[in-house]
């Protein structure tokens, strides 16, 4: 009798913890970290990144500057899905020092840290659609191969040409000129789906999702005080050309996506847009 309670007890104590470790297994399938570093804390601590959420079917990757991989100093990171093929978002520094003159690489290529079945092919393009950049190319200038990093397509979204190259082009040019007013400034660019996706084909006949809307979230740091504001778009022609029409805070903005940005920042600071530091 006392070995069949023995018995017993011990499966249902194994059960338990098989329970607990399928429960455990799926809470961190979707949030594996990629890069040329596997520990969590070094990449979490960087401004710029949104918190880490249960978000199914991603994976977290940071790339570093390809001039200084052994010395790990960050280029950018995002959180991708790799059902969808897009990234949710695209999170980086921008300082004077990745600016420069080395132009355009149109080095349109797969991504070296995600596996290429889990990318869309596009070197010939997106029919109907751009290859809109999260990343801007024009954002790391400061070398070519920093800006070969922008053209994988884990950074390349199927963007509607109209917004691409209007009022989206103005702004990521807006922001650069914010540079020269600041110390550092920390953008998240990210693309967001709708609950009925829809979908364009790469070059391999293959379904991408197009995103429903893009948005940009941005903090200022000016000595030690910090300055945000955000803005979102529909993947559209927009019918209003003036950028500062799809402004709004980094808090509503979060309201839209389920993200929480800048976690590292105080609320007030995500509250409300300082407009004379955004002139």
């Amino acid at each position: 009798m006392e070995k069949r309670k023995a018995w017993i007890i011990f499966i249902s104590f194994t059960v338990v913890l098989l329970a607990l470790s399928f429960v455990f297994a799926k809470s961190c399938k979707s949030l594996s970290v990629v890069g040329h570093t596997t520990e969590r804390s070094v990449s979490v601590n960087y401004t710029e990144l949104p918190e880490l959420s249960y978000v199914e079917n991603t994976i977290f990757i940071t790339h570093y500057l390809p001039e200084h991989d052994k010395r790990n100093i960050r280029n950018y990171s995002f959180l991708y899905d790799t059902i969808q093929k897009l990234a949710y978002w695209v999170a980086y520094p921008l300082h004077e020092k990745h600016l420069g003159n080395s132009g355009r690489s149109e080095a349109w290529d797969f991504d070296p840290l995600v596996a290429r079945h889990l990318q869309s092919r596009a070197h010939r393009g997106i029919p109907g659609f751009d290859r809109g950049h999260q990343l801007p190319s024009a954002d790391r200038t400061y070398s070519r191969a920093g800006n070969v990093t922008t053209f994988y397509f884990t950074n390349m979204t199927a963007q509607n040409a109209t917004l691409n190259r209007g009022v989206w082009a103005t702004l990521e040019s807006r922001v650069r000129a914010w540079v020269a007013r600041c110390d550092t400034l920390y953008v998240v660019t990210g693309a967001m789906l709708s609950s009925e996706i829809r979908y364009a084909t790469d070059n391999d006949g293959l379904n991408m999702a197009i995103p429903n809307y893009y948005y940009k979230a941005i903090a200022q740091k000016r000595g030690d005080n910090y300055y945000t504001i955000a803005y979102k778009f529909e993947n559209a022609a927009p019918e209003n050309r003036n950028i500062d029409a799809f402004q709004m805070t980094v808090t509503e903005l979060e309201a839209k996506t389920g993200f929480v940005f800048f976690p590292k920042l105080p609320k007030d600071a995500k509250d409300i847009i300082i407009a004379e530091r955004w002139r």
